[in-house]
């Protein structure tokens, strides 16, 4: 290895990103064809536009990833406690995920931007409370960060969005749906890394099994909260 790799080391495996344009290229032709043929999305999802967006999230991970000194100290210029610091840089990844995914694929027909962000906040958060116990008491390089923590998404996304829960399931397209998910799940870990390693954490496989249940878990407490602010602002 040379040099230069030990000192900015790749985030992902060539293998991977290969796996993940292709995915990507197969939903982009596949939600494109369907709108020609005016065939009904399955699950409600703009294929083509989902590609575009996890393109877009896997771009701006790896400016991130090259930048993260950078990007780790304007979070910690905040001087909040780690809790908060970790959970708001999820927050915040997150929610510009919303952002890019939200013109073709909002949170529900027809809701606004505005709608879409404050009924995210309250599931993000509580996903981005559990998992930071998750990163602080076991140790988890960057990739399995990203891995595990797009895997839980995806495990919601199953519940939640049915059929196209298990499409996104398919061999073919999960690294897809890993990068969807993953990219704001990653996040805390990428720039809290120095702080995350200061804790004394376990190395167990059973960190691969909590780090897809907690945030699960955390994000259905998200979703009670969210329908309930949803009910009492009139948010559809």
């Amino acid at each position: 290895m040379s040099l230069k790799n030990k000192i900015n080391p790749k985030l992902l495996p060539r293998w991977f990103t290969i796996w993940l344009y292709i995915s990507c290229l197969v939903l982009l032709i596949g939600g494109i064809a369907d709108e020609i043929s005016g065939k009904e999305p399955i699950g409600g999802v703009n294929a083509w536009a989902a590609s575009i967006a996890v393109i877009i999230l896997y771009l701006t991970l790896l400016f991130i990833w090259k930048k993260r000194d950078t990007f780790r100290l304007l979070f910690l210029k905040l001087h909040l406690p780690l809790f908060l610091t970790s959970v708001l840089i999820g927050l915040f990844f997150a929610e510009f995920d919303e952002l890019i995914n939200w013109p073709f694929n909002p949170l529900s027909p027809g809701i606004s931007l505005a709608g879409d962000i404050i009924l995210t906040a309250p599931i993000y958060f509580m996903a981005h409370l559990f998992w930071f116990y998750v990163l602080k008491k076991y140790k988890f390089t960057v990739r399995e960060a990203l891995i595990v923590g797009g895997i839980s998404g995806g495990v919601i996304e199953f519940v939640f969005s049915g059929a196209f829960g298990m499409i996104i399931f398919g061999v073919l397209v999960l690294p897809f749906f890993i990068m969807l998910h993953g990219f704001h799940m990653v996040m805390p870990k990428i720039l809290l890394s120095k702080e995350f390693g200061k804790f004394r954490q376990k190395d167990t496989k059973w960190k691969y099994v909590l780090g897809i249940i907690l945030p699960f878990l955390g994000t259905a407490i998200g979703v009670v909260i969210a329908f309930v602010i949803g009910t009492i602002l009139n948010i559809t």
